[in-house]
């Protein structure tokens, strides 16, 4: 059996032609960013823990993506989340950069500002050591 390479010359044409459209397709589209306020939520505090002091409500996160992703973005979707499970009284410095940025598949945060937050727990009021 003998090969012949230009048979069916237009369909061999047909797939390479649409390989480059849906390659400069995926190609062509640039990523944006995007600086957004994102709320501070704090989660799972110890029992008889509270927080002293002022923590910010929101921090500003700037994410690059897919022009379409970016744009769709709703308020909610981007979150920084402080777990406090198994945390004791005292000061402590938290890394926002550390996991604690949730963001939906497609979305990279790229900076984070404040970079870190510094909590204060103390013992709530009427607790007993």
């Amino acid at each position: 059996m003998s090969y012949h390479p230009f048979r069916d010359f237009w369909l061999k044409g047909l797939a390479v032609g649409l390989a480059v459209l849906l390659w400069l397709n995926v190609v062509g589209r640039p990523a944006v960013e995007r600086g957004l306020q994102v709320p501070l939520e704090v989660k799972n505090i110890p029992i008889g823990l509270a927080i002293a002091g002022d923590l910010p409500e929101t921090i500003d996160v700037r994410v690059r993506g897919s022009g379409a992703i970016i744009s769709g973005l709703e308020p909610g979707e981007v979150l920084a989340v402080l777990d406090l499970s198994g945390e004791h009284p005292g000061r402590h410095l938290f890394d926002l950069f550390a996991g604690r940025i949730e963001a939906p598949s497609g979305v990279e945060v790229t900076s984070v500002m404040p970079a870190t937050v510094t909590l204060m727990l103390e013992l709530a009021s009427g607790t007993r050591t």
